[in-house]
C-alpha cells in the first residue's frame, strides 16, 4: 500500500476508460453524433470537419462533452447525451471481467465503494452487470441523471458525494481518467486521486485499474 492512502476509508470510480477501456468503434460513434448535432445547429460552419474542429477546440477548454454542448447553446445538453451514448451503447463490447471482480471483493473487505459518473444511471448499470459488477456494491451511485448533481468538472457530483459520505475529504480516494473531469474537481475539494493514465497532478498513477492493488491493499 501506497503511504499516503493509509487513512482512507472510501474508495470511488469513474466508469467509462476507468473500469474498462474505450472501445474506439463506441467514441467514433458518439462522436460523429455529437459533431452532427452542432453542424445542424451551426450550418455557418458548413462542413462535418469544420463542425469537428469547432467541437474539439472547446471540449479540449472544457472537459466535458454535456457543459460542451451547453456552451454552444444546447438547452437540452442532458438529453442529448443520453440519446448518443444510447445509441452506441458500450455495454455490447464489455464481457465479464472475472480479474476485477476479484479485485472489487477485496476492495469491498477494506473500504466502502461510490462511483461517480455522468453516463445515466441506467447505462451504467447495463455496463456495470456486463462486467460482473452488481450495482449494490456501492455505497453510493451519483450518476449524469442525478437531478442534485449532474455534472462532475464544476465539482458539484463530488460536493454531493461528501454530502452523502459525512467522512472528511482526505478518507476518499477517487480513481479517473479525465485531468479536468475527475483528477482536478476531486482533488480542488481535498480529496485524494488516482489517475488511469499519465496525469501528474493525481496523488499516483496507473496504467489500468488492477494496478490499484499494488497501492490499496
Amino acid at each position: 500500500m501506497l503511504n499516503i492512502f493509509r487513512k482512507i476509508k472510501a474508495v470511488g470510480f469513474d466508469l467509462d476508460r476507468t473500469l474498462y477501456k474505450e472501445n474506439p468503434q463506441v467514441a467514433n460513434k458518439i462522436k460523429v453524433s455529437l459533431v452532427n448535432k452542432v453542424l445542424n445547429k451551426k450550418p455557418e460552419l458548413k462542413s462535418f470537419k469544420e463542425a469537428e474542429e469547432f467541437y474539439d477546440k472547446l471540449y479540449m477548454a472544457i472537459g466535458s462533452n454535456t457543459q460542451t454542448l451547453r456552451k454552444i447553446g444546447f438547452v437540452n445538453a442532458e438529453q442529448i447525451m443520453y440519446e448518443c451514448l444510447s445509441n452506441a451503447d458500450i455495454s455490447e463490447f464489455l464481457s465479464h471481467d472475472d480479474r476485477l471482480c476479484k479485485l472489487f471483493s477485496k476492495l469491498q473487505k477494506k473500504y466502502w465503494l461510490f462511483l461517480i459518473s455522468t453516463k445515466p444511471s441506467d447505462l451504467a448499470k447495463k455496463a456495470l452487470i456486463k462486467l460482473g459488477l452488481s450495482p449494490d456494491i456501492f455505497k453510493f451511485c451519483i450518476h449524469g441523471d442525478n437531478p442534485q448533481a449532474k455534472t462532475k468538472t464544476d465539482g458539484l457530483m463530488f460536493k454531493y458525494l461528501l454530502k452523502l459520505s459525512k467522512l472528511v475529504p482526505g478518507k476518499h480516494v477517487y480513481i479517473g481518467d479525465s485531468l479536468k473531469a475527475d483528477i482536478l474537481p476531486a482533488k480542488n475539494l481535498g480529496i485524494l486521486t488516482i489517475a488511469v493514465g499519465d496525469i501528474n497532478e493525481a496523488n499516483a498513477k496507473i496504467s489500468n485499474i488492477y494496478e490499484i492493488e499494488n497501492l490499496l491493499l
